[in-house]
């Protein structure tokens, strides 16, 4: 059985925006202009917060590692790793975001 990440209840793009993925002529109605435009900005928030956790972690790592068990040590790098993939996949989104939006702009 495959494990699944935090990403596994992420949206998928090709799916919900299969019409734009496949057509590129094609133009967002509002309510999916709607959605992209919700979608755009909650997954670059949500990839700022992973991005400054990252950072955050990275610096306290720094500072205090030696005074980290092997346990502790080994948590914040499965941490990183799940912030990372967030971050990377909420940027995805935000970029696929950005693209179909511009969609609706140039379909004008």
């Amino acid at each position: 059985m495959k494990t699944l990440s935090i990403n596994a209840l992420l949206p998928s793009m090709l799916q919900e925006f299969s019409g734009l993925a496949v057509n590129p002529k094609a133009v967002p109605t509002e309510e999916q202009i709607v959605r992209l435009t919700t979608l755009k900005m909650g997954a670059a928030n949500s990839a700022l917060a992973a991005e400054l956790g990252i950072s955050a972690i990275g610096a306290a790592i720094g500072i205090c590692a030696d005074e980290l068990g092997e346990l502790h040590t080994g948590n914040l790098g499965w941490l990183l790793e799940m912030l990372g993939d967030l971050s990377g996949s909420a940027r995805h989104i935000e970029h696929e975001a950005i693209h179909y939006l511009r969609m609706a702009k140039t379909g004008q």
